[in-house]
């Protein structure tokens, strides 16, 4: 017998019912669930696939650029590039291109060449004509200008060269030291461009390394795809990337349908399952896409950080409000020389061994990071006395690294330039930060040696007042009435007859009133004035002697003309055109000549001598003169710095080392010039010890050349009884 069996099979039935609608609530509740899941984690992964492939993207225009960045700040090009040697060019720029090692194109143009020079992978070591076109170059030319004038900044591009992808980077060809860098004529530079194509093995790369597929390069923006533009010369996209991004959602929600299926059997499993399945899917996301991000923020060469990771660290440091930390921007002195002599892999092995130092010297709290071929930024942060904590880093890393670096027998001693810059105010930003740190560091390239400055708005003042110097001098330049010559008589030692003069610069501007020589001399060296001053002062000095047929004239010559390749036929010209004789010139030398290429030097020396021209060794004694530069450079007088003068009646040593110097300059058969002689017993004393020549205010001040000695006069108006009692001092 049956209970109540219709209420029972009414009560099964809604209870039927209500599991039905349980269970299509919960597939309902676990379908909206997890199709929301889905679409969130695809949507994310398409926005890190974007992220992915840009990264990869920029890590390849970041290779182009540092190629860029070593090429061209190549002393020897650009000298080639002014001297028209494209075999050296071909041989040691085009020849990488040619052999597609590192890039497989180049162009350089503008400047000193008339017509540009190409190289391509697989061509001809001679030049070719350039693939890209005058409007493709043109535009090249506009970025290039907008370059900050400081540093070492490339303009990046891409553009679409016989169907292929290339990207380019592009600057002036510039020397590598900043020296040479300082006497620059910025109408004789020429742009270098550096090319590398996107071949299909790196599509494939970059979307194995973003996790992407169906990785596509189009003209044409598609919408169906995830796009991202690619930048031309212009600045506008011509191009796009344009793929399949991964769909980790919808694979998750394929892996675990199947486990959803046996969750409404075993509801327990499914719980433990799926979360776990859940859980390790989105690990193994996590861990590629951490990976990914590493590796799209490492230096491939050192494993530091690099410039992508130090912006974001500066971004965060901003976005936190950080206070009392400085930046610290390194720089190898001289880095050029170790991959001329031991090659890119002795370069790239002095980078990793320098890297590795640096890292290992300091803990972790340090952020270190390498942005660009030899230069470093280092953050010190978290202290009240942050000035001093980056000095004591600074001390750190120089006795970290200041050791020889040995490669296959060759030895290369380290230094490095170190610029620091603090911040003091809050609302001053990183990027900004880390500009006054570049800017102090290239005012510390200008010693030798491990030099370090600190920044502060002097730095700024003292700019822009050596700007307003320049611009100043470009004009008297261009306009040289404000220019003109002195001239101090050079009197024999024994009879006190007039030998010759020196002609001395003076400057009197228009703008800013009368500019010391000591200044707008060194300010034309560095902003690389100074050959086209040192021939407008050629000229007025060869202007003034041209009816002053009894007169040697002393004529001071920056090394950088002298080193100059048409120093000496434009001054044959000169002479000629002046109709002054060769016997009567004496080009003098400071000794940081020596710092220059020593054989082009002793070349150029040796062409003045057979032209009947003598030379001089300015300032002898301070600087890096030695008995072997002296023995095998043929200089004719050495003139003896005003140092080794003054304060002769006073000091027995200083006598002792003077006669020794006069001692050894007559011994190599050298005349002996005095400079700087104010007294009648530093003459006497001069005299006595060998100098041939003296010098100084005790016969005159310099003063123009219609004041100075008359022809077949014996001395100089203004000064004859000084004369005569010096004459009677030494007949004594």
């Amino acid at each position: 017998m049956k209970l109540f069996p219709e209420a029972s099979r009414g009560l099964a039935n809604r209870i039927g019912i209500f599991v039905l609608l349980g269970i299509l609530l919960l597939y309902l509740a676990v379908g909206i669930s997890l199709d929301s899941i889905k679409r969130q984690v695809n949507h994310q992964a398409e926005i890190d696939s974007v992220q992915e492939v840009s990264q990869s993207f920029n890590s390849l225009q970041d290779q182009v650029r540092q190629f860029a960045r070593d090429y061209n700040n190549w002393g020897d090009v650009y000298l080639a590039i002014i001297n028209n040697d494209i075999d050296f060019i071909s041989d040691n720029y085009g020849i990488t291109a040619v052999n597609g090692d590192m890039f497989d194109g180049a162009v350089i143009y503008d400047g000193m060449l008339a017509d540009p020079l190409a190289w391509v992978s697989n061509g001809t070591r001679a030049p070719q004509k350039s693939s890209l076109s005058i409007s493709t170059l043109e535009q090249i030319r506009i970025g290039v200008d907008k370059l900050p004038k400081e540093g070492r900044a490339t303009f990046d591009f891409a553009i679409i060269n016989d169907n292929k992808l290339q990207l380019g980077s592009a600057s002036r060809i510039l020397p590598d030291t900043a020296e040479a860098l300082s006497f620059v004529i910025p109408e004789n530079l020429s742009i270098g461009v550096i090319l590398r194509t996107i071949t299909n093995e790196q599509i494939s790369y970059i979307a194995r390394n973003s996790n992407v597929t169906d990785l596509q390069i189009t003209q044409v923006e598609k919408q169906s795809k995830t796009v991202m533009p690619i930048i031309g010369v212009d600045g506008t996209a011509f191009a796009y990337f344009h793929w399949l991004p991964p769909r980790p959602g919808s694979e998750l929600l394929g892996l675990i349908a199947p486990i959803i299926g046996v969750i409404f059997v075993v509801i327990g499993s499914f719980g433990i399952g799926g979360a776990r399945l859940l859980r390790n899917h989105a690990k193994s996301l996590a861990l590629r896409e951490e990976e990914a991000s590493r590796l799209a923020r490492s230096d491939t060469l050192t494993g530091l950080p690099n410039r992508l990771a130090l912006k974001e660290y500066g971004e965060r440091l901003d976005a936190k409000g950080t206070d009392d930390y400085a930046v610290i921007l390194l720089d190898i002195n001289n880095f050029k020389k170790v991959n001329d002599l031991a090659g890119h892999q002795g370069g790239d092995e002095l980078i990793k061994d320098f890297s590795k130092k640096l890292r290992e010297s300091v803990d972790s709290q340090i952020f270190i990071a390498r942005v660009g071929g030899d230069e470093f930024v280092a953050v010190v942060k978290d202290s009240t006395h942050i000035t001093e904590l980056a000095r004591h880093t600074v001390n750190i890393f120089m006795k970290a690294t200041e050791l020889c670096f040995n490669y296959h027998g060759l030895q290369f001693p380290i230094k490095s330039s170190y610029g620091i810059a603090t911040k003091t105010v809050t609302s001053v930003a990183f990027d900004d930060l880390l500009g006054d740190a570049d800017r102090a560091m290239y005012v510390s390239k200008n010693g030798t040696g491990n030099q370090v400055t600190i920044y502060n708005t002097d730095l700024d003042a003292k700019y822009a007042a050596e700007r307003k110097i320049e611009e100043a001098l470009r004009v008297a330049i261009g306009s040289p009435d404000e220019l003109y010559m002195l001239y101090q008589p050079i009197v024999d030692a024994r009879t006190m007859k007039l030998h010759s003069v020196e002609a001395l610069a003076r400057w009197n501007s228009s703008s800013l009133g009368p500019i010391s020589p000591s200044v707008f001399i060194a300010i034309a060296e560095k902003s690389g004035l100074m050959v086209e001053l040192g021939w407008v002062l050629l000229k007025k000095t060869l202007s003034d002697m041209q009816h002053r047929e009894d007169l040697r004239v002393n004529i001071n010559i920056s090394p950088l003309q002298l080193l100059a390749p048409e120093f000496i036929p434009t001054l044959r010209c000169l002479l000629i055109e002046y109709e002054i004789s060769p016997t009567r010139v004496e080009i003098e030398l400071t000794e940081n000549v020596f710092v220059s290429s020593c054989d082009i030097v002793r070349s150029q020396l040796h062409q003045l001598r057979e032209i009947g021209i003598t030379t001089a060794l300015d300032d002898f004694g301070t600087g890096f003169s030695s008995i072997g530069y002296l023995q095998t450079m043929p200089f004719d007088t050495l003139k003896i710095d005003r140092s080794f003068v003054s304060g002769l009646g006073d000091n027995e040593t200083l006598g002792n080392i003077l006669r020794s110097i006069v001692s050894l300059g007559r011994t190599l058969g050298k005349s002996i010039t005095a400079e700087g002689v104010e007294t009648l017993y530093e003459a006497e004393i001069l005299a006595d010890a060998g100098c041939h020549y003296l010098q100084g205010y005790l016969f005159s001040r310099p003063q123009p050349l219609d004041q100075v000695l008359r022809p077949g006069a014996d001395i100089l108006p203004s000064s004859e009884p000084c004369v005569w009692r010096l004459r009677h001092a030494l007949a004594g």
